[in-house]
């Protein structure tokens, strides 16, 4: 079985114009699978975050996993233009691609973008967000 999150995660942190939007101010890269570090602050720079939000294994080859991600970018109060840019970099890098081997944490065999980009002011925190959500298959 394939942790899907980690995968993402290597994948995103893998593309110069993501982690270049990221910046340099956030720990593990900017890209976090789960719950954000109770620190973190989109002032400084903005982040991904990856979770999981359903999927099976296939019914007959139980090695290949066909998981639903939500990808949410979180940037500061009302920068939806930072959040915007680093959404169409993650779509531009993830929809549609195929056969893509990242060693001993799997292998894509597809990915596809589900629900397009939505944006979401953070009630709590007035902080921007822009949440899309993907199929991935993998094994």
């Amino acid at each position: 079985m394939v942790d899907t999150n980690a995968l993402v995660r290597a994948w995103l942190l893998s593309i110069n114009a993501i982690t270049t939007l990221l910046g340099t101010d956030n720990v593990n890269g900017g890209i976090y699978c789960g719950d954000l570090p109770e620190s973190f602050t989109p002032a400084n720079s903005p982040a991904i975050q990856i979770l999981s939000s359903g999927g099976s294994q296939h019914p007959e080859i139980t090695v290949i996993n066909d998981d639903k991600k939500m990808i949410r970018v979180w940037a500061n109060v009302n920068d939806y233009l930072t959040a915007h840019k680093l959404d169409a970099l993650i779509s531009s890098t993830m929809h549609g691609a195929t056969n893509l081997d990242f060693s001993a944490l799997g292998y894509v065999m597809r990915c596809q973008e589900i629900i397009a980009a939505q944006d979401v002011t953070d009630p709590d925190t007035g902080w921007a967000t822009v949440v899309s959500f993907y199929n991935v298959m993998a094994r």
